[in-house]
């Protein structure tokens, strides 16, 4: 019967209270950091994955970010394998490939880590790559993928035919093989042939023996398993039949699904004396002084870095041991219960990296004895099914590797909830903070099968504060530590939550930008771990040193009253929060965008005309150039040098009549105050009516959230056509009257819309869900678009027609199309 890893919330309330009293200091190398857990989850069947920052106490600039695995080697449905990418000793793969291409509907590779360094260079005879080969010994799944010579420097995790872990400098040479007559050595698997034994190429290999080196000088045959599917391992005869001659030029190709054998100084007797169709039996045999092992999963390290809970002097065992890198380790505890998966990030400002000898203190933190150091740098990744990469690996991206160690779970697809769990596993809410928790969902297994359960209801003691948003949301009045629980579908989860004034509040935004009709709840956050969370503004006391500039409520709601600058302050316990504060009030729903036409910071660039200038016309500028006939790439661009606009648009109007000119493209560079960028703001998809003005609105939305107060202000930096040919020596003008900023929304039509003359709509505004009536001259098509283009209505009339407004609600663009000319007009729905 397979056991649930499941915990009453009592237990899991008492383990996470126990967690964090761990979460305080850690040496490393005698130097002491402070830890704090920023993770800690389970993400499967006994399996725990934990991501720490560590501070160094005496030089703060000195960071860590640690991701551990920590995995119940007793728990019956799991066990650690390794994979070689691709199943081959060539190529490589990441962690995440590694993990979905093994898994099965009986087997999942929920987790895991990169292993073996690797071959970054060269090739075979038959031009396949080595890249991507494990460089020393290196077993999946029981299959020998490549062997090597004993080394306490190369160490080698392995786990047994018995699912234990261990460390040790393997041997392999003490392997047989016979024919039946005689028996030889049998020392090495896909590496440099041995002399005085037997060696073995498999189809795991790159295809060919590719020792040129050993031509004269070895015999070699092909032969193929006996038994369909054997493969060699140790401990375990591979029977092998021949099917080919002897040869002696040490670079025999190998054919598909078959095995090459060489002999090399007294073994190369055994050789010649193989006849096709004879059976050849090759066992492979490990040992650690001199100690028969049987690994079945098995990666090679460097250095060894714990041995039984001793720190080893490592750093003198490998060249780039003592400097500050990624790094990955496994290891396990003293009786062999636990294994640790871990990373260490590095070569980045939030992380460091470290010695193997910090790695080493790392791993005793977490719980390990016994550990190695493998491949890191921009190898080093950690890995779940659930969860991602959970490291930021130093490459920006997940690195081909050569092999991984996984946690597999041997259980059948279910995706059925049966256990929630918070996400964070403890918190310490600041005082009046705002906390929506997110909820993990297992299956009866214990697999992590939803990072965002939905429908989960909250409870606290009310000493502790209050539960909103239906439930969904804890609201911090009170103080002290006391659980936090949760209900989904008749199953339960608590955490301890503590309650206590925050030393880390502040202001999200230090300069706001307001008019006189909109209100800002002025957003307050408190720091927790590494992120932000919302305090209600509520909880502070709010002035304004000019109310009239602008006003702020009881409860932190801001607007503003006249044109001009003030401050705001916000204050709650030993915290005050001060924000610059500007009003901006709109004139009318359309201002220019430049206001004061003052050319000075001004550029003007084109490619196929001569001759720019820009002139101020009515709420804009005209262009005025001479062609030149150039067509390939020919633009004109008017650099503002930054214009900022005045208040908070949501949308810009551009009046356009290109004269005789070949408009093919209108495109803005804008930016906001966040710093978001659009360096090709696009304003029309086809080529403009010559001789004829068109009227164009570009939504903000499009680009930048408008809900968002912190966009504003908004910066114009260029304004750009892109254009056909102009004749040579013809004189161009295009004139731009209106060059507008929206203070209701406009946008979305992205064809532009043709000499705007006013319709006749009435009533206007008009209340939901009655007709509008909308006069025309003749045959004519009108047609209704909603903000974001989409066309809600649209019919063909004579004189007058009526469309209900069902279903609408806001700001509509209306567009009358006839046989000469298209009108525009706004309509409102109320």
């Amino acid at each position: 019967m397979l056991r649930k890893l499941l915990f009453s919330s009592t237990v899991l309330l008492t383990s996470a209270l126990l967690y964090g009293q761990n979460d305080k200091n850690v040496f490393l190398s005698d130097v002491e950091f402070s830890v704090d857990t920023l993770f800690h989850s389970q993400v499967g069947p006994g399996t725990t994955q934990t991501s720490l920052h560590l501070i160094n106490k005496t030089t703060t600039s000195q960071q860590l970010r640690v991701f551990y695995l920590t995995v119940d080697l007793t728990n019956p449905i799991v066990d650690i394998k390794a994979v070689v990418a691709n199943d081959k000793l060539s190529g490589g793969g990441t962690v995440k490939s590694m993990a979905t291409s093994h898994s099965t509907d009986k087997k999942n590779y929920f987790a895991g880590i990169n292993t073996d360094f690797f071959v970054t260079a060269g090739n075979a005879t038959n031009g396949v790559s080595m890249v991507g080969s494990p460089v020393r010994a290196s077993m999946a799944d029981g299959e020998i993928y490549r062997t090597s010579g004993a080394s306490t420097a190369w160490p080698n995790f392995f786990i047994d035919t018995n699912g234990n872990p261990n460390i040790g400098a393997l041997s392999f040479d003490n392997g047989t093989a016979t024919d039946g007559n005689q028996t030889v050595k049998f020392t090495t698997v896909n590496t440099d042939a041995a002399n005085d034994a037997v060696s073995l190429y498999t189809p795991t290999f790159y295809g060919v023996i590719n020792q040129p080196g050993l031509n004269g000088n070895c015999a070699e045959v092909i032969a193929k398993p006996v038994t369909e599917g054997d493969f060699v391992q140790v401990g375990k005869p591979l029977v092998l039949e021949i099917t080919s001659d002897v040869t002696t030029t040490g670079n025999r190709e190998i054919p598909e699904g078959q095995y090459a054998i060489v002999g090399r100084g007294t073994a190369i007797e055994f050789i010649n004396g193989l006849e096709i169709g004879e059976q050849v039996t090759l066992t492979a045999s490990a040992s650690i002084d001199g100690s028969a092992v049987y690994p079945t999963d098995l990666a090679t390290g460097n250095p060894w870095i714990l041995k039984d809970g001793v720190r080893l002097d490592s750093e003198s065992d490998r060249g780039d041991a003592s400097a500050r890198h990624p790094r990955t380790s496994i290891g396990y505890n003293s009786d062999k219960t636990r294994l640790i998966m871990m990373v260490i990030d590095g070569r980045s400002s939030i992380s460091a990296g470290v010695h193997t000898k910090e790695l080493a203190d790392m791993m005793l933190y977490a719980g390990a004895t016994d550990a190695i150091n493998v491949d890191g740098g921009g190898s080093s990744t950690l890995y779940t099914e659930a969860l991602g990469v959970r490291n930021n690996t130093s490459d920006g991206h997940e690195r081909a590797v050569a092999s991984g160690m996984f946690v597999v779970a041997n259980i059948p697809q279910d995706d059925n909830i049966t256990e929630i769990r918070f996400k964070d596993w403890a918190m310490e809410c600041p005082k009046y903070g705002i906390y929506t928790p997110i909820f993990y969902g297992y299956n009866q297994y214990g697999i992590l099968i939803d990072t965002d359960v939905q429908d989960v209801t909250i409870s606290c003691d009310p000493r502790l504060g209050e539960i909103t948003n239906e439930g969904k949301t804890f609201y911090a009045t009170g103080e002290g530590t006391y659980a936090l629980t949760a209900t989904y579908n008749g199953m339960t989860a608590s955490i301890p939550v503590t309650v206590a004034e925050s030393e880390n509040v502040s202001l999200r935004l230090s300069n706001v930008l307001i008019d006189n009709r909109r209100e800002y709840p002025v957003e307050v956050n408190a720091l927790v771990k590494e992120d932000l969370m919302p305090l209600n503004p509520v909880a502070l006391s709010w002035a304004s040193a000019d109310t009239d500039i602008a006003e702020i409520s009881e409860s932190g709601v801001l607007k503003g009253v006249a044109n001009g600058n003030t401050t705001v302050t916000g204050s709650v316990g030993d915290f005050t929060g001060t924000m610059n504060v500007t009003v901006e009030i709109p004139e009318a729903d359309h201002m220019p965008v430049i206001r004061d036409f003052n050319t000075d910071n001004w550029s003007i660039a084109q490619t196929g005309g001569t001759d720019q200038t820009v002139s101020e016309l009515e709420n804009g500028f005209k262009l005025s150039y001479t062609g030149n006939n150039v067509s390939r790439g020919a633009y004109l661009s008017v650099n503002f040098g930054g214009i900022n606009v005045w208040s908070l648009p949501e949308s810009f109007h551009i009046r356009i009549n290109p004269g005789n000119a070949t408009v093919k493209k209108i495109a803005m560079n804008a930016e906001n105050a966040l710093g978001e960028k659009i360096t090709s703001w696009a304003g029309i998809e086809t080529e403009l009516p010559k001789n004829q003005a068109t009227d164009i609105y570009m939504d903000l939305n499009s680009w930048c959230d408008t809900d968002d107060i912190g966009i504003y202000p908004i910066t114009i930096n260029s304004f750009r056509l892109d254009m056909g040919a102009s004749a040579k020596g013809e004189e161009f003008e295009i004139q731009i009257p209106a060059f507008e900023a929206c203070y209701t929304k406009q946008g979305g039509i992205t064809n532009a819309v043709a000499d705007s003359q006013t319709v006749k709509v009435y009533p206007n505004p008009v209340k939901a869900g009655e007709s509008v009536s909308i006069a025309v001259e003749g045959q004519a098509t009108v047609s209704i678009y909603s903000l974001n283009g989409a066309k809600v209505a649209e019919l063909n009339c004579n004189g007058e027609a009526s469309i209900p407004t069902d279903g609408m609600n806001g700001m509509y663009i209306i567009k009358v199309t006839s046989d000469n000319s298209v009108k525009i007009a706004k309509l409102m729905v109320r």
